[in-house]
């Protein structure tokens, strides 16, 4: 059966207020950009870039606050221009992005929770974390 464009592997969850760098290479160039995560699933997020990425590419995605993040994999699925989506900045662009090969919990729990998680916390989930499907 063939899935529409609305469909998602995976329920979509809403962020805390966040803010963090999405990167890319062209070429040889590391190229880097402010990105805001709207929403996230453990397959996927939507993101607010000041920058458009090439799509059909590899990126990484880190967040800075509220905590910072390691670097996460990721596949640009879609990007498209719009109006106001980044605070102060008049034109930005909504990005789609497919983690590869899942979102990391440690990285979903920060996006969805922020500081409401303490470092604890974090620390004692199972290694395994990442290897289950979580929803």
């Amino acid at each position: 059966m063939a899935h529409s464009s609305d469909e998602r592997d995976s329920a979509r969850y809403p962020t805390v207020p966040n803010e963090g760098r999405l990167g890319w290479r062209v070429g040889e160039e590391k190229v880097q950009t402010a990105a805001q995560i709207a929403n996230i699933s453990q397959s996927g997020a939507l993101v607010f870039t000041e920058d458009c990425p090439p799509v059909k590419q590899a990126a990484w995605i880190c967040l800075e606050q509220p905590a910072r993040t390691a670097w996460i994999q990721t596949l640009v699925v879609g990007a498209k221009k719009v109006r106001k989506g980044l605070l102060l900045h008049r034109v930005s662009y909504v990005v789609r992005l497919r983690f590869r090969p899942t979102c990391p919990f440690e990285f979903f729990k920060v996006a969805t929770h922020g500081k409401q998680l303490d470092a604890t916390f974090l620390e004692a989930e199972p290694e395994e974390a990442d290897q289950v499907i979580w929803r």
